[in-house]
């Protein structure tokens, strides 16, 4: 109601009291955000967006980055079962992808990368 009637009156150029100064949507960020706020959403939908792909890179570059960790800590008898062939290798011998995933070499190799498949899911 009336905080809607101030911004339109600031917008249009009138003034009907309340604190604040008249002004043009050309002279400042704020009331150009309030002429068109639909410029506001969709930047920041990209930003949101930009944000969630980078999460999503970080997801999997730790995953990567775990799943060498574990590869270099296992002890020789350690076991890993391959989630292709669901034999057991040990931690060396298995191809670590991208997306932190490890198969046996054998495995791994005719089947990456995936087809149709835009992605990894952990």
């Amino acid at each position: 109601g009336d905080l809607r009637r101030m911004s339109q009156g600031v917008m249009d150029g009138r003034f009907e009291g309340g604190g604040a100064t008249g002004h043009r949507a050309e002279a400042c960020e704020e009331c150009r955000l309030l002429a068109h706020p639909d410029t506001k959403i969709r930047q920041l939908a990209r930003v949101r967006g930009q944000a969630a792909s980078e999460e999503s890179s970080a997801d999997q570059q730790l995953r990567f980055l775990g799943s060498l960790r574990d590869t270099f800590q296992a002890k020789e008898d350690d076991a890993v079962e391959c989630t292709v062939c669901l034999a057991e290798a040990k931690p060396r011998e298995m191809s670590i992808l991208p997306c932190g995933h490890r198969f046996h070499r054998t495995c791994a190799s005719p089947r990456w990368p995936p087809m149709g498949i835009a992605r990894c899911r952990p």
